[in-house]
């Protein structure tokens, strides 16, 4: 009755502490610049939630870093979690920005205007271009 009690409030698990999950967040991951707005309450006995907003130091280190935050959440016995994502740097003429938010079916990526990888390789190639251009 009161696990069920407990749910039913949308509270904190035990187990999570929210000042400690943020901190080793940040240490795990460099390329984060900072976290806030980071939730987590339990929806079942067996599945725990959490949102968060993550300032990420650019949508390249986002692309590349944000399966292995989602693992880190999962390992941290989180079941689910939604990111939103921030930028503290944002490159120049960036119109690609469609391509950070990816899906994870087996047929959407081929639905999609771009993939992940043709993304990081247009940044790199923009930021090359863009230190040529500063010589």
């Amino acid at each position: 009755m009161k696990e069920s009690g407990l749910i039913l409030l949308q509270t904190i698990p035990n187990h999570i502490n929210i000042d400690s999950l943020k901190r080793e967040l940040l240490e795990a991951f460099p390329g984060i610049v900072n976290v806030h707005d980071l939730h987590v309450w339990q929806l079942t006995g067996q599945k725990i939630i959490s949102t968060v907003h993550i300032i990420f130091l650019d949508p390249m280190v986002y692309t590349s870093i944000t399966d292995q935050v989602t693992a880190f959440f999962i390992e941290m016995g989180i079941t689910q979690v939604t990111i939103q994502p921030e930028f503290h740097k944002m490159r120049p003429n960036m119109e690609k920005t469609g391509c950070l938010i990816r899906c994870h079916g087996e047929h959407c990526s081929s639905s999609q205007c771009c993939s992940k990888e043709k993304f990081i390789e247009d940044s790199c190639s923009d930021l090359s271009t863009k230190k040529q251009d500063n010589l």
